[in-house]
This record gives C-alpha cells, sequence and structure tokens, in this order.
C-alpha cells in the first residue's frame, strides 16, 4: 500500500528549524511544487 500524503519542508536562512506543511491526499501537492518551482526558476 502507498503511502499517498506528502510533506514539504523549505528550509530559510537565518532560521535553524525549516518550515514544514503537512498535505493529506485529498490535496493537490504536485499544484504546490509547480507553482513554487515556476517562482525559483523566473
Amino acid at each position: 500500500m502507498l503511502d499517498m500524503d506528502a510533506e514539504l519542508k523549505i528550509w530559510i536562512r537565518g532560521q535553524a528549524e525549516p518550515i514544514v506543511k503537512e498535505f493529506r491526499k485529498d490535496r493537490h501537492v504536485n499544484e504546490i511544487y509547480r507553482i513554487l518551482s515556476m517562482a525559483v526558476l523566473e
């Protein structure tokens, strides 16, 4: 059985701990990854 939950961690310079967000299987985590990737690569 696959685990459909996902976890996103964002490390920010100057902070000891990352920002952590958990997504359940009913959330669209891939859309968030796409948006973040577009913002970073532009």
